[in-house]
């Protein structure tokens, strides 16, 4: 700082520096601790610059709608950060819902959780379940304290209220009071096929959204003859939704490639279009604006593709560890947590934080089979960073492919499941992985005596781990871990990226899910038509 600027600064007192401090990125902020030992104890003595420091830490983003101040809003987040370490939890409850039927699909985001069911039968040779009704349960906040008592809210829209739809999947965003349904519809043609929509109704009441301006939207592709499974993800006010046609050398089966569809739900404009040629599309998460990543099979690698001006543009693939001959990656999932909103998150719950929009952590779930013995060798769950990824990409030539060596061991961390059986998918929030294990069989009678399941939380995210790398050096794991070749790989799969890890907790009871928020764990049990919380 030149003399100048050092008597104008001098001259100001600290509650304005303050103000200006704070108006800065987090990078300058930081730097700002350098230029002079006043604005080192003014940035330490600060409350509201302390608590942008550690929002910005915890990938965490103001709410405007708090009214609490930087001062309680910093105890509650500390609190909360150490809620999820030491996985002690302060609110508990569970909650019993009876339901029309057995068949369920699932989303939590924002603190409600919702299920789609139905007493429809499923598909009899592809298995694809169908719903009819939703069911959501607002949660009480964790911040409101203990409680056992009954969530506030707790509202259903059955198929009268959704225009008679039967839905194949769906997702939501809350805060804007957004439900999407993806429907599969009969094309009165012979001979008979299927379309495909995609409908936006009110989540509160089941009228159709007053933000998009076609509430109802024609994904145009072609009619096929047996239903597709499908994929929907939200960020903003993209959707994008996967259609995985099923292949078959029978001409009763559809030979159509699979999709990936890209609309503007609020314009109704579809942004963009990629279909598979070679290889299908197991899965795919958005990971920015614009920007998404997706596993392709069976070739088995990651292709990240960015999209603008309705158009699609291929930015690079990295590959998988190689597999022996006769083996095959199956049953993958994705998970990239919360997605983004339209608008920024509300304080309804009390918190005065939430999570910042942008995918920090990606999970992949997936099991290794021998095709010529047609049984499982292994499952896994590979949490991965995007940043890093993109920063690999961004080294090499535009459309490159990455080999496995070149950025497997650095960006990402494999962890064997101990049930090959294990049907949950990855679950992801706010930079921490859990999971539960050993895995419940979903849909099959409990052995007599069963093994007690255990929640394991893993923490990924990069400025947590150097904390409690510090703090906790036990609980942090930095070293090589090794998932041996074995009759599978044509190598051993190593792996570094470090990450946290809070001790294993009994569950009282078995569950079939596990699902995550900034602020929750939800556990799910199936068993009848009862669901469990």
């Amino acid at each position: 700082m030149d003399d100048d600027t050092d008597m104008y600064f001098g001259k100001l007192p600290n509650e304005v520096i303050c103000k200006i401090i704070l108006r800065l990125a987090m990078g300058d902020i930081l730097r700002c601790r350098l230029v002079s030992m006043r604005f080192n104890l003014i940035i330490q003595n600060s409350t509201a610059i302390q608590y942008k420091i550690e929002l910005t830490a915890n990938w965490f983003t103001a709410c405007p709608g708090s009214t609490l101040s930087a001062a309680t809003s910093i105890r509650m987040l500390m609190e909360q950060q150490e809620a999820w370490r030491s996985g002690e939890w302060r609110a508990e409850q569970v909650i019993r819902w009876e339901t029309a039927g057995g068949r369920f699909c699932y989303a939590f985001r924002n603190g409600i959780w919702a299920f789609g069911h139905s007493d429809l039968p499923v598909y009899p040779i592809l298995g694809y379940i169908s719903a009819t009704d939703i069911a959501c349960i607002k949660l009480q906040s964790a911040f409101q304290g203990k409680t056992t008592e009954e969530p506030k809210y707790q509202w259903s829209l059955d198929n009268d209220d959704l225009d008679g739809l039967i839905f194949r999947d769906f997702t939501m965003d809350p805060l804007v009071n957004l439900l999407v349904l993806v429907e599969e519809t009969d094309s009165h043609s012979a001979p008979p096929t299927l379309q495909d929509r995609i409908h936006f109704h009110s989540l509160t009441d089941g009228r159709p959204h007053e933000m998009a301006t076609t509430p109802v939207i024609d994904l145009e592709l072609d009619a096929h003859p047996v239903p597709c499974k499908f994929k929907v993800r939200l960020h903003g006010s993209y959707i994008g939704i996967l259609v995985n046609q099923f292949r078959s050398g029978s001409d009763t089966y559809s030979d159509s490639p699979d999709s990936i569809v890209v609309w503007n739900w609020c314009t109704g404009e579809k942004e963009c279009q990629i279909q598979g040629k070679a290889s299908g599309f197991a899965d795919f998460a958005f990971i920015d604006t614009g920007l998404w990543v997706q596993v392709n099979t069976p070739a088995n690698f990651l292709e990240v593709w960015r999209f603008e001006a309705s158009k699609s543009f291929f930015v690079g693939s990295f590959g998988f560890p190689i597999l022996k001959p006769w083996q095959s990656y199956f049953d993958i999932h994705f998970d990239g947590g919360p997605s983004g909103s339209l608008v920024p998150a509300s304080a309804w719950d009390r918190a005065p934080f939430s999570l910042s929009p942008i995918s920090n952590v990606l999970g992949i779930s997936f099991k290794t089979i021998s095709m010529n013995h047609l049984r499982y060798l292994g499952h896994f769950t590979v949490v991965m960073q995007p940043q890093l990824m993109l920063e690999a990409l961004e080294k090499r030539p535009p459309e490159t492919n990455i080999e496995w060596e070149a950025w497997g061991p650095q960006c990402t961390r494999w962890i064997p499941m101990n049930n090959d059986h294990f049907k949950a998918e990855p679950c992801v929030a706010g930079g921490r992985f859990a999971v539960v294990t050993p895995a419940d069989l979903l849909g099959t009678a409990e052995p007599a005596n069963p093994a007690p399941q255990v929640v394991r939380l893993y923490d990924f995210m990069p400025e947590r781990v150097a904390r409690y790398a510090r703090k906790f050096p036990q609980e942090t794991c930095t070293a090589p871990s090794v998932i041996p070749k074995g009759a599978v790989f044509e190598s051993d799969v190593i792996t570094t990226l470090p990450y946290h890890v809070v001790a294993s907790k009994e569950l009282p009871q078995r569950v079939s899910a596990v699902m995550i928020d900034e602020g929750q764990l939800v556990f799910v049990k199936v068993k009848a038509t009862f669901l469990k919380l």
